[in-house]
């Protein structure tokens, strides 16, 4: 049995954002091809892991690419989230389709641990992040970074309990009057720690994404030399904070 048995990655993403609030217009071929970049980087990378992709823009990907059923470990869902983004910003479409997946994925249903990562991006080093992590650990462990005096938590990768998920997708989101994802997160881990429900650590190595930033365009990239110097800065940061 694999010891990452209990976990499952979930990847979120909107392949058709056409006249979607607060993100960046790209012309819809173009940003399928990073999706299908990415996602395809991360199955063939990461076989011994259950990889789960909602989409909210209802684009139903495994079903419209059938090279993708000879991945046993993939699992893709679509729903339907443009009127609540229309109305509360992307990060609450977002939300609504982690709640839609865990409602309806046959890997999620089975799962006691889930790592949310942006479906858009390749993330290089998930191994390395998730190598010393006890899922065998009967208490709740939140893992993922803080900022912006702990008002913020970055939601391109975070990791924790299913039944945490299940909470989140309670949380309010409304980015038209300055309440995004990250704050509703930071909101959750914040009263999990008030009432000592929870644990906060931060990985041990941070996330490295390569991909294209939703919120303003940029091109996330690897750079080895400074790869280095922010491994060992997080690696002391997590020592001294967790």
């Amino acid at each position: 049995m694999s010891k990452y048995s209990g976990l499952s990655i979930l990847l979120t993403g909107a392949i058709d954002i056409e006249h979607t609030p607060f993100a960046i217009s790209v012309p819809k071929n173009i940003r399928f091809n990073e999706y299908f970049t990415s996602i395809t980087y991360m199955l063939e990378k990461y076989k011994n892991l259950n990889i789960v992709y909602i989409d909210s823009s209802n684009y139903d990907f495994k079903l419209k690419n059938p090279e993708f059923n000879k991945f046993s470990n993939f699992e893709s869902l679509a729903c339907t989230a443009q009127d609540i983004v229309k109305k509360t910003g992307k990060g609450a479409g977002e939300l609504y389709s982690i709640k839609y997946a865990l409602e309806n994925s046959v890997f999620l249903r089975e799962s006691k641990y889930i790592m949310k990562i942006n479906g858009r991006y390749k993330l290089l080093n998930l191994e390395k992040i998730i190598n010393n992590i006890n899922f065998e650990n009967k208490n709740s462990v939140i893992y993922g970074e803080f900022r912006s005096y702990n008002s913020w938590f970055d939601s391109r990768c975070f990791l924790a309990k299913k039944e945490i998920f299940k909470e989140l997708t309670t949380y309010k989101i409304d980015e038209f009057n300055g309440l995004v994802f990250e704050h509703a997160l930071a909101n959750l881990v914040n009263y999990q720690l008030s009432k000592n429900l929870s644990e906060w650590r931060m990985f041990k190595r941070k996330p490295k994404f390569i991909g294209i930033s939703g919120w303003d365009g940029k091109n996330l990239k690897s750079n080895i030399f400074k790869s280095l110097i922010i491994d060992l800065y997080y690696f002391l940061k997590s020592k001294i904070i967790s």
